[in-house]
């Protein structure tokens, strides 16, 4: 079958996978409550059903009108927390599927997966093959290229980020993705790889939490993403400037984007950790991403030139954007 990508928009053969207009952040979901999606306005639901008490009326929890779904059923060896045996546990991402669910996460090491696979898809579900360490940050790149050999509808492959460069790592794998995929740092240093996969054009979604949930380490919750990085709108040709939390407050982001919608510039400021490094050695390691600008701390900064990157003029917020126009 033939995959056409418009705008983050995936088509397989006639079957347009999003609606028009369709958000890319799914909500992920550690209760049954749908309902609590749809009042938020998203267009998609992760379902957590490992993180549910047990048993659930998978069938009557997707009926009605809702978002759309992926059925998440994680064992523990995946960072999960589902109670079922292994044959239960996949009999519930079937029942899933037979109820309605788009989509449905499927581990990558499952027993007999080109079976499973074929009996969601025949169902009408989609299938995510997916891959985490909760550990560190593996080589996932590796991973995804292991995953896309088994022809998933969807690669997605996650890792921990431990050190200031980590999240450069998940959106190297968007850049170089051939199909639809979902690609992200966990943990506090990987928080704005949540933000930034949106610029590639084969990322799938990223998650965000609505407020007091979330089910992975790092999710923002669903207001932020929305209004503090206008994440709706970020798309491939967007620009980053990547400051350290530690230095500039969350709320001198948000000032930030706001004066780049309001002069119409397709630029997001996002928080990245740059620990003890300095700003023009992180640059450097991130060189192929989509940043213009590194904030370490007060004093540096650094700035990407035609002939690359040096050090800012105006190591402040104020100076960084202004020396970008």
């Amino acid at each position: 079958m033939q995959l056409t990508v418009a705008r983050g928009r995936y088509h397989l053969g006639a079957v347009d996978w999003m609606p028009r207009g369709a958000s890319r952040i799914a909500v992920a979901l550690p209760s049954p409550d749908l309902g609590a999606a749809g009042t938020a306005g998203v267009d998609l639901a992760e379902v957590r059903l490992d993180l549910f008490e047990w048993p659930v009326d998978v069938a009557r929890m997707l009926a009605g009108q809702r978002p759309r779904v992926i059925a998440t059923n994680r064992p523990p060896r995946e960072g999960g927390q589902s109670p079922l045996g292994e044959a239960d546990r996949i009999e519930a991402l079937r029942e899933a599927a037979a109820a309605g669910a788009e989509f449905i996460d499927l581990e990558w090491d499952v027993a007999d997966f080109a079976v499973v696979a074929r009996d969601l898809r025949a169902s009408g579900a989609r299938v995510i093959v997916s891959r985490h360490d909760f550990g560190g940050m593996p080589d996932l790149a590796a991973w995804a290229r292991a995953i896309d050999a088994a022809e998933p509808d969807i690669v997605k492959v996650v890792g921990t980020a431990i050190d200031s460069v980590d999240g450069a790592t998940p959106l190297r794998v968007l850049a170089e993705a051939k199909r639809p995929t979902i690609a992200i740092a966990m943990g506090p240093l990987g928080l704005a790889t949540r933000v930034m996969a949106l610029a590639y054009e084969r990322c799938f979604l990223t998650f965000a939490a609505l407020p007091g949930g979330g089910t992975a380490p790092g999710q923002i919750d669903l207001t932020a993403m929305r209004e503090m990085y206008r994440a709706d709108t970020i798309d491939e040709t967007t620009r980053f400037i990547l400051v350290d939390p530690a230095v500039v407050a969350e709320d001198a982001i948000g000032i930030a984007n706001r004066r780049f919608a309001a002069t119409g510039i397709s630029r997001r400021m996002v928080p990245w950790s740059i620990e003890a490094a300095s700003a023009i050695v992180v640059a450097r390691a991130l060189d192929n991403l989509p940043v213009d600008a590194v904030l370490a701390r007060v004093g540096d900064g650094a700035i990407r030139r035609s002939g690359g990157w040096r050090a800012a003029g105006d190591p402040t917020i104020e100076g960084v954007i202004n020396s970008l126009h």
